[in-house]
């Protein structure tokens, strides 16, 4: 049993760990990478592909930040490659084309939805920040 000299500094020892722990947790969530991985919102994840992410990251630094994502199937990858060459012809998409070696990982912002990155040699590639300024949630209407 503890003495009356030990309640006062269990109790403000505890108090203090608790406050501590609010604060990291507060913190954490209110980074935007860490929010994403623990959520998998699409509100963080365009703040991370805007404030963090460039044409030319590494793989693993987009990793880092977003965690492993889900790399496309081959059947996805054929459907998807089948579409570029029109969105490239736009100009404004795909500047840099795309390679038969390219991998393409599918990040999560609402149940079947997705933002597919490219990347190139481990290099992110036809990517561009200012797409992913203003987040708009998807709505279903089925």
């Amino acid at each position: 049993m503890l003495t009356k000299r030990w309640k006062p500094i269990m109790f403000w020892g505890i108090t203090l760990f608790v406050a501590c722990a609010t604060i990291v947790v507060v913190a954490l969530l209110h980074n935007p990478s860490i929010h994403y991985r623990m959520f998998t919102d699409g509100e963080s994840l365009y703040a991370v592909l805007h404030d963090e992410m460039r044409a030319g990251d590494l793989l693993t630094h987009v990793q880092r930040r977003l965690g492993k994502g889900r790399h496309l199937t081959e059947f996805e990858k054929k459907e998807y490659r089948s579409v570029i060459p029109e969105l490239t012809q736009m100009g404004e998409f795909f500047p840099h084309g795309v390679e038969k070696s390219d991998h393409f990982i599918a990040y999560v912002i609402y149940e079947d939805v997705e933002v597919i990155l490219q990347f190139r040699e481990n290099r992110l590639i036809n990517f561009n920040p200012k797409e992913y300024s203003n987040y708009t949630p998807f709505v279903s209407l089925g």
